[in-house]
């Protein structure tokens, strides 16, 4: 039978690890609990370890923070752990750490630890008050790390989790993101939707709740997978316009926070970050399509226009329709910004030596591309170069 450690007996570890008694030898180290962590951890084969990343006591929200210097969770104790691990684990021991961490944190604090153990990260996704619930039926699990290391822990749940389990595996990074990523969506979605309340406070005549039922049963666009792709920002004649005037409506009623000017803000910068990214290959930059989005030709509130005006230093040509000036193609090697992704014709009628950058991360493998021609995916592990 497996053996299993687990370090941290606190809300979730304690429940997890009752959890797994029920399938594995499992033994549990807690300070609290006056256990010696090398008797309960040297013949494991998993263990799990499930400490505090804790903020200092100002940041827990149970009093104002947005006055706060922004700052990251403290990692002593879980660091404190892995390097006593390096002790007394076994030599092809894994270690799983659940604790939730900021992305780059293992790149940055636990990958250079020295040890003799595997290391994955399994962070859950677990409402405090519904644990063993939310651990028996996970909307999802997630394992960053080395591929077989991560196959190994899948295994192990197998015997736990009897119900279907989607599986979110990847990159220590990509896992970091998805945990964190998770929570701070549920809290983005929170404070929008007490937003609408606000502003029911201060105009009238309004229900918050009608309103936000009628967006919460809209499963088309809001409650959906649409729009969760990365790539090119908002645009067209309505959505930017709408924010900006929100923003007057803000002021109006006080509402001494503004989220529409947040969104703005953040729909600029993200098109000046890709127009820097264009500038980091010294070639000249050609943008093609003006469509607000990739089903239409419309260019009002354009995210490519947007993504061409950050580039101040020297204008990039900038096309339309790249199918009717082709012949207007530079002649020698440049970037591309394919805004509507590449195809075969823009492809055929580059010069060699060009870079097609994509901002939706597109299959491209049935496109023939020359060696000469480089296709980079943004927002992948591809654009560093």
């Amino acid at each position: 039978m497996t053996k299993v450690a687990f370090i941290g007996a606190g809300k979730l570890g304690g429940t997890v690890s009752e959890v797994m008694s029920e399938h594995y030898e499992v033994k549990v180290h807690d300070p609290k609990l006056n256990t010696d962590m090398k008797e309960v951890c040297e013949d494991a084969d998993i263990i799990f370890v499930a400490v505090p990343t804790p903020h200092e006591a100002a940041y827990g929200g149970e009093k104002p923070t947005y006055n706060l210097a922004p700052t990251d969770f403290s990692y002593e104790i879980l660091k404190d752990v892995l390097i006593d691990l390096n002790d007394y684990a076994r030599e092809d021991a894994l270690v799983a750490v659940i604790s939730t961490v900021l992305p780059t944190t293992f790149r940055k604090h636990l990958i250079d630890i020295p040890k003799k153990y595997r290391l994955v990260y399994n962070p859950y996704l677990i409402a405090m008050g519904t644990v063993k619930e939310d651990f028996l039926n996970p909307e999802m699990m997630i394992a960053g790390g080395d591929p077989g290391d991560r196959a190994e822990l899948i295994a192990f749940y197998q015997e736990i989790i009897t119900t279907p389990v989607r599986w979110e595996t990847g990159t220590f990074e990509e896992a970091e993101c998805i945990k964190v990523f998770y929570n701070t969506f549920i809290s983005m979605k929170i404070s929008f939707v007490n937003m609408i309340q606000d502003i029911a406070m201060e105009i009238g005549n309004m229900d918050a709740n009608k309103v936000c039922n009628a967006l919460a049963k809209s499963n088309m666009r809001i409650t959906s997978d649409k729009y969760m792709r990365p790539g090119l920002g908002d645009g067209g004649p309505c959505h930017p316009r709408d924010n900006i005037a929100l923003r007057k409506l803000a002021e109006e009623v006080k509402l001494k926070y503004d989220l529409f000017a947040s969104i703005m803000e953040a729909r600029d910068f993200q098109a000046k970050r890709m127009s820097e990214y264009l500038k980091t290959f010294d070639m000249p930059i050609v943008i093609l399509d003006f469509g607000f989005k990739m089903e239409s030709d419309l260019t009002d509130g354009s995210p490519s226009l947007l993504v061409g005006s950050w580039i101040e230093d020297e204008e990039p040509d900038m096309f339309n329709d790249p199918e009717i000036e082709y012949d207007k193609y530079l002649s020698s090697p440049a970037v591309y910004l394919c805004s509507k992704g590449p195809n075969q014709y823009i492809i055929d009628n580059v010069a060699h030596g060009s870079i097609i950058v994509d901002p939706w991360g597109d299959d491209t493998s049935e496109l023939e591309v020359p060696e000469s021609i480089k296709i980079i995916r943004y927002g992948t592990q591809e654009c560093f170069h």
